[in-house]
């Protein structure tokens, strides 16, 4: 109040300062000049003071007085339990920056505890499920991330990143027969995920179900044909030593791709060099050379060219042991 009080005087001593001089104290006028020409804007009338200087006129109406304030005493904790209460949905926030505070602070297992209480309190909050997946993975909790993430795609199984995520801890744990189950699941619900079905294929690779893992790749390339699919394609027969089979898939790929005929066509220079045959290995990376006009890419041919071209020198002969007694 003393304040307000003290800004209130301090305005009208303002107004009072800023009013023109009165008729009756008027200014000697200066030399040459008209008294009379200055005289009325000096003295200006009643009614227009009062209208620029309201509260010198009534300073008892421009002092408001104000109601007490009646706060409530309020604790954090009673004001997070209030916020739990009434608004649900703020909730999440609240246990997120409480469990990012406990991860700054390197206490992980408080953080972990902290985020499971709100799943078991069925919290839907998705980002807040990932953070404590991630926990448990920081800490090799491989099982308990698999666990989250088995409830999330019961819930959810058109997330393929969640499928790929529990897939991907199926792996880590070494359970081959779960991680493929869930892929062979997953791609008959979602057919044209071309994620999902070249993962499924190396999985098919890895167990050697080479008419799967091969089937799988052509329905990927039939959806969305890319590079690294029709060497996945090649490797595939190369591995069955197919090796025809193998350089036909790269040459495919080369004609319906032709901007990856130089990555392609290593392919095949590796595959003839993998089975013994430099010469025709030299010959592709040759016309490679040829066609690349890459300052650098040129250089890198070249050594690799020369490095094929030169024969490898056979390994010097062991010295003959010196018959025992003599000396030379």
């Amino acid at each position: 109040m003393k304040k307000t009080l003290r800004i209130l005087s301090a305005s009208i001593l303002f107004a009072l300062a800023a009013a023109p001089l009165r008729a009756e104290d008027p200014k000697p006028a200066a030399a040459g000049m008209d008294a009379a020409a200055i005289t009325p804007a000096a003295a200006p009338p009643a009614a227009a003071v009062a209208a620029v200087t309201p509260a010198a006129a009534s300073p008892a109406a421009a002092v408001a007085v104000s109601e007490p304030l009646k706060l409530e005493k309020l604790t954090l904790s009673a004001a997070i339990s209030d916020i739990l209460q009434n608004e649900p949905k703020a909730g999440a926030d609240l246990y997120r920056a409480v469990s990012d505070i406990y991860v700054r602070t390197q206490k992980t297992d408080k953080a972990i505890s902290l985020l499971d209480t709100y799943l078991q309190q069925e919290g839907s909050d998705q980002s807040l499920f990932v953070n404590l997946a991630n926990l448990y993975m920081q800490r090799g909790a491989y099982k308990e991330a698999a666990a989250l993430y088995e409830k999330q795609v019961a819930l959810h199984p058109e997330n393929t990143n969640m499928v790929l995520m529990l897939a991907g801890l199926y792996l880590q744990q070494g359970e081959t027969k779960k991680e493929l189950a869930l892929l062979e699941d997953s791609a008959k619900a979602a057919p044209k995920n071309t994620e999902l079905l070249m993962r499924l294929s190396n999985l098919y690779s890895l167990a050697g179900e080479w008419a799967k893992a091969e089937e799988t790749v052509k329905k990927v390339i039939a959806l969305q044909p890319q590079v690294w699919q029709y060497r996945q394609l090649a490797q595939i027969y190369f591995q069955q030593d197919k090796l025809t089979a193998a350089l036909a898939a790269l040459d495919e790929g080369i004609a319906k791709l032709p901007d990856g005929e130089m990555e392609l066509s290593m392919a095949k220079s590796e595959m003839y060099l993998r089975k013994g045959q430099k010469d025709k290995a030299a010959a592709l990376l040759g016309e490679l050379l040829k066609k690349t006009k890459d300052p650098l890419r040129k250089e890198s041919l070249e050594n690799m060219i020369r490095g094929l071209g030169e024969k490898e020198q056979p390994a010097p002969a062991a010295a003959a042991p010196k018959a025992a007694g003599k000396q030379p």
